[in-house]
């Protein structure tokens, strides 16, 4: 029977990227091409090198630029100063967790999305070119740790994609390391056009289940120059919260409920 460690769900949050700049060396006023001094010979040879070899070691990656991805620290979660919009995300979270006497294993968390690796840019498509953000939480429920991922697609420029309701609330009961799962979870996220895909989250969670958001607005009728319209108009913030929490109440008892069912049948496997 799998058994879920009963450490507190932490992540790692960096203070910051550190990138160093070499500095060249200042390139002489040349006056058109010179002739090499007698005497000197300088020739270029593949392969390694020799004992008393008097050729220049050929590398086919000199002057080339470095592979992004060899770079890319794929198991870092990149900090993100908080937006407006994460204030919303923090207050459900704090409700969650005082009404149902939740534990909340660190810090409420803001981040952002990594490049994506693939040829899809929506994610990118913002008003600073910068992938949109994503909020985290970990709560402790019944012994079990259970990841809460909201993805900022407000952000997003195009309107199709910009639908809050279009993307699902993420809760999840990650397999291995926190960190390491989530963010492969994200990294996915972005690779495939601002979607949670289906079989990339089998293979990072334990037991996952996707949340609706609320309704963001509601309809009203009115009276305009005597006849009766019906309009959209904004639902008060203190009731989407209200529907948030509940939603996402349900979503933990079912979540739950899942990883209880496949502990019975033995459907879960490290």
């Amino acid at each position: 029977m799998h058994q879920v460690d009963d450490g507190n769900l932490k992540f790692n949050i960096p203070s910051g990227p550190m990138t160093e700049v070499d500095g060249g060396l200042p390139r002489p006023e040349g006056s058109g091409t010179r002739e090499a001094e007698a005497g000197i010979s300088q020739s270029t040879g593949a392969g390694p090198s020799e004992l008393d070899g008097d050729a220049q070691e050929l590398s086919l990656r000199l002057n080339q630029e470095a592979d992004p991805e060899e770079e890319q620290q794929p198991d870092e979660l990149i900090a993100s100063e908080p937006t407006g919009r994460f204030s919303n995300f923090e207050k459900a979270i704090n409700i969650l967790v005082h009404e149902y006497d939740y534990e909340l294993t660190g810090s409420i968390c803001c981040y952002e999305f990594p490049l994506p690796k693939t040829r899809s840019k929506k994610i990118l498509r913002t008003e600073d070119g910068r992938p949109i953000q994503y909020y985290l939480a970990g709560l402790r429920c019944n012994d079990l740790s259970i990841c809460i991922l909201e993805a900022d697609v407000e952000s997003l420029l195009v309107h199709e994609e910009a639908n809050p309701e279009s993307v699902s609330t993420l809760l999840a009961i990650v397999r291995g390391e926190p960190t390491q799962s989530v963010s492969r979870i994200v990294q996915s996220f972005s690779d495939s056009g601002v979607t949670w895909k289906e079989s990339d989250l089998r293979t990072h969670c334990l037991v996952f289940h996707r949340c609706d958001h609320p309704k963001r607005y509601r309809s009203v009728d009115t009276e305009v120059a005597g006849k009766i319209t019906r309009q959209r108009v904004p639902r008060e913030n203190d009731v989407f919260l209200r529907s948030w929490v509940d939603i996402l109440q349900r979503g933990i008892q079912k979540i739950t409920q899942k990883y209880n069912d496949a502990q019975k049948d033995s459907d879960i496997r490290e």
